[in-house]
């Protein structure tokens, strides 16, 4: 918000010392969910390796098993086609050991797994998502350190504001990859999602008031971010200051 404020011409200190707290607010959190997804991938090459195979789509049991930058995992052929693989990476990502031993997809019981076309492109999103949001604080940063007026930088400013729904787009993306990742199974072993559906129904009605419910909460939250600020007077931080000292 403070970066689109900044391209219609607010150019206020008011706006550019909101975007650089918000700025040194993502530069903590990224390095944050980045360990938090080296987290989570040890526990799933431990606890969920159908889950761990159907993120990069590794069919048959590999040894040294890569990573793949986008492509499409195609059960029909069981390759990964158009991706890009980095050599041994998820290998050592599960393990840290890069020579370590991942199992297919096609070592586990017939209808067992998930569908990795569902889980692949979803896990793909969120960590694109990481390197918009990476890119853009980088950016801001050698920006500053140029000692270069950020206001002033259109291009910055566009990709500021582009980023800024990028960690909601990973969020989402992840709990996809969850949820998905997770199929068919409630309790992985135990207990199908078949036979966890309820059998009440008015289930449909909940789910409209609830849908209704956030659709107006979402819509009242973006009128009051977008609508026009009222026209100020000299420099709130000034006037701040000043009631300060008396």
């Amino acid at each position: 918000m403070y970066a689109a404020a900044l391209l219609r011409g607010h150019v206020t200190e008011y706006n550019r010392r909101g975007l650089t707290l918000a700025l040194v607010i993502a530069t903590v959190f990224l390095p944050l969910m980045l360990l938090s997804g080296d987290f989570s991938a040890r526990v799933l090459a431990r606890t969920q390796l159908a889950k761990f195979a159907a993120i990069e789509g590794i069919f048959e049991t590999t040894q040294g098993a890569p990573l793949y930058i986008g492509g499409w995992p195609d059960p029909a052929t069981g390759e990964m086609k158009y991706g890009i693989p980095i050599p041994k990476l998820l290998s050592f990502l599960g393990y840290r050991d890069p020579n370590a031993t991942v199992k297919g997809l096609n070592d586990f019981p017939p209808g067992t797994t998930p569908d990795p076309r569902l889980v692949h492109p979803f896990f793909q999103v969120m960590v694109g998502a990481f390197f918009v949001m990476l890119l853009a604080v980088a950016w801001f940063w050698w920006q500053r350190w140029r000692r270069r007026e950020i206001s002033s930088d259109k291009r910055l400013l566009r990709m500021l504001v582009i980023a800024s729904p990028f960690g909601m787009i990973a969020l989402e993306a992840g709990w996809l990859v969850t949820e998905f990742g997770r199929q068919p199974w409630i309790a992985s072993g135990y207990m199908r999602v078949a036979e966890g559906v309820t059998p009440r129904t008015g289930i449909e009605v909940v789910f409209g008031v609830f849908l209704l419910v956030y659709i107006a909460l979402t819509t009242g939250l973006l009128w009051l971010l977008l609508r026009p600020a009222p026209p100020r007077t000299g420099n709130p931080l000034a006037k701040e200051d000043a009631h300060v000292h008396a």
